[in-house]
């Protein structure tokens, strides 16, 4: 009797240490996992940024642009009135 309950407790610790062992290598993949996403996420939030930038610096390019055209708008506003005036 002492015998197979001895057996038995070496069967449940044998399964013990298996489930562990799974449970490890689970823990180890989650990390993985974790990991990944992060430098998924990490990558999708540079591009973002960079698209940002690059709109950033289309509205910067377009501002110019429009100042650029009113300049000219004023300059040809005044060279007509100078040609009007003679």
């Amino acid at each position: 009797m002492a015998k197979q309950l001895i057996e038995e407790l070496q069967r449940k610790n044998s399964n013990g240490s298996q489930i562990k062992g799974q449970i490890i290598l689970l823990e180890e993949q989650l990390s993985g996992f974790t990991a990944i996403e992060t430098s998924t996420g990490d990558a999708l939030v540079k591009n973002r940024l960079e698209d940002i930038k690059n709109i950033e610096l289309k509205v910067l390019k377009k501002r110019r642009r429009n100042k650029e055209l009113e300049l000219e708008k004023r300059e040809i506003f005044v060279l007509g009135a100078r040609h009007i005036d003679h």
